[in-house]
C-alpha cells in the first residue's frame, strides 16, 4: 500500500523492509545479491562464478557444460 513506501516518487520507490524499486537508474560500486535476474543485455570486463548457469550454459566449479549439446569444455591450466 501506499503507507509502506518511506520513499516514493514516480521512478523511485523505497519500502521500509528495504525493497528498491526503481527504474532509468545507473547504480556504481559493490551490488552484493544471493538471487537475481537480468533482462537485457549485460555489459561486463569480467566475470566471476564457480557455479550457476548462463545462456543454456551450466557452470561448475571447473567445467562449463552446454545443455543444448554434448559440448564440454574443462579447465586444464590456469590462465595468466
Amino acid at each position: 500500500t501506499a503507507g509502506d513506501f518511506i520513499i516514493s516518487a514516480s521512478n523511485f520507490n523505497v519500502k521500509a523492509d528495504g525493497q528498491l524499486t526503481a527504474s532509468n537508474v545507473k547504480i556504481s560500486g559493490d551490488i552484493t545479491a544471493t538471487t537475481g535476474r537480468f533482462t537485457a543485455d549485460i555489459v561486463a570486463t569480467s566475470l566471476q562464478a564457480d557455479s550457476g548457469s548462463i545462456g543454456g550454459f551450466t557452470l561448475k566449479e571447473e567445467q562449463i557444460l552446454s545443455s543444448g549439446s554434448d559440448a564440454q569444455f574443462q579447465l586444464v591450466g590456469v590462465m595468466v
